[in-house]
């Protein structure tokens, strides 16, 4: 059997949007985009939209899924953004579910994620490679860490490759930049930035796989 090849592609623009997935050299579906970080709508092979995303509480995950069949969905995020369900609006059923560890790796999957493609905090998830994108740069949740350096280098931080200050069950990192003192704002667990948003869960001490935290901060075990 030939082995299957398949890539991502991205839009020629700074903010690198990924705009659709090609496999064996076909293209497989794409993205439409609001503005440089958020998807909202998705098309078939044939340019054809079947799904469009509706947001409403969140700016970096949708509440709904509409199909152009007419089926809505109900999209479960937790505190980060990271899609956990898929709910069918009408019926109450589950059809899609993720489960995450502290750095975003998924440790369970189930259901059908052809309508879209939000995964860990609201970024991209490819399911073949376990990358997530957000904004400039894809995020390896397996290493815990960028696969590309920081672009703002050291203006934003030393370590060009720590994701979310090194806290992820706290912080968040949509665009893929990091620049943690350019509003000088201090958060109880770190710096606050328009770069780097804080989640709404406090700070706590505990142990959970391959990481601990201690005082709201998370470090490799």
């Amino acid at each position: 059997m030939a082995p299957t090849h398949h890539s991502l592609a991205c839009a020629p623009h700074s903010a690198r949007a990924r705009v659709g997935r090609v496999v064996n050299g076909a293209f497989e579906r794409g993205w439409l985009y609001k503005d440089s970080l958020n998807p909202i709508a998705q098309v078939n092979a044939a340019g054809v939209v079947e799904a469009t995303y509706v947001y409403v509480t969140r700016a970096n995950v949708p509440d709904y899924i509409v199909t152009t069949a007419g089926a809505v969905y109900r999209v479960v995020s937790d505190h980060l953004g990271s899609v956990r369900m898929l709910v069918n609006a009408t019926t109450g059923a589950v059809v899609e579910r993720y489960d995450y560890d502290v750095w975003g790796r998924v440790t369970f999957e189930s259901g059908d994620h052809s309508l879209h493609p939000f995964g860990y905090a609201g970024g991209l998830y490819d399911a073949d490679t376990g990358l997530v994108r957000f904004g400039v740069r894809d995020y390896d949740a397996d290493a815990g860490r960028w696969t590309a350096p920081e672009p703002l280098g050291f203006a934003a931080e030393a370590n060009w490759y720590r994701y979310a200050n090194g806290d992820p069950m706290n912080y968040t990192d949509p665009t893929g930049l990091i620049a943690p003192i350019i509003w000088g704002l201090r958060c109880s667990s770190g710096w606050q930035s328009r770069h780097m948003t804080q989640a709404n869960r406090p700070g706590t001490t505990a142990e959970v796989g391959r990481a601990s935290t201690t005082h709201g901060q998370v470090s490799r075990a």
